[in-house]
C-alpha cells in the first residue's frame, strides 16, 4: 500500500495541521501553541469534547491512554460526527507538549470497516514533554 502524502497548513495564528485522506480514512495531526500548553490532560479532553459537541459531534468513549510506545500519557476520545452528509467514526489522541498541545485523529465514514494500521497509528504520537 502506498504511503500517504501529507499536507501541512496553518489554520490559525497559533495552529498548524498536517493530514491526508488515505485508504478511506483521514489521518490528521494538529498542533496548537495557544494557551493550553502546560495544562492537565483531563481539562484538555473536556475542552476538546465541548468543541466537538458544539460542532454537532458526540463523544462516546474517553479515558487516559499510553502513547509513544507506552512512554507518555495521552487522552483518548472516540465518537461520531456528520460532515458532507456522511456519518463519520472519529478516534483521537490528545497530548500536551512542552509548548504545544497535539491531537492525532483517525476518522472514517462509518460505512467502511476499520483500518487497523491507521487506527493504531494515532497511539504512536510522541511529543516533547512539559518540563
Amino acid at each position: 500500500m502506498k504511503s500517504p502524502g501529507f499536507v501541512v497548513k496553518r489554520t490559525g495564528p497559533d495552529t498548524r495541521q498536517i493530514g491526508r485522506w488515505w485508504y478511506r480514512a483521514l489521518l490528521l495531526i494538529v498542533s496548537d501553541d495557544g494557551p493550553f500548553a502546560g495544562g492537565r490532560l483531563e481539562d484538555l479532553g473536556a475542552r476538546a469534547r465541548a468543541g466537538f459537541e458544539v460542532d454537532g459531534g458526540s463523544v462516546s468513549v474517553e479515558h487516559p491512554v499510553k502513547i509513544c510506545g507506552g512512554t507518555q500519557n495521552g487522552w483518548y476520545m472516540e465518537g461520531t460526527f456528520n460532515a458532507l452528509n456522511t456519518d463519520f467514526h472519529n478516534e483521537a489522541v490528545l497530548a500536551i507538549g512542552a509548548s504545544e498541545v497535539y491531537r492525532a485523529t483517525y476518522a472514517r465514514p462509518v460505512k467502511y470497516v476499520e483500518f487497523a494500521a491507521a487506527q493504531n497509528s494515532i497511539l504512536t504520537l510522541c511529543v516533547v514533554p512539559p518540563h
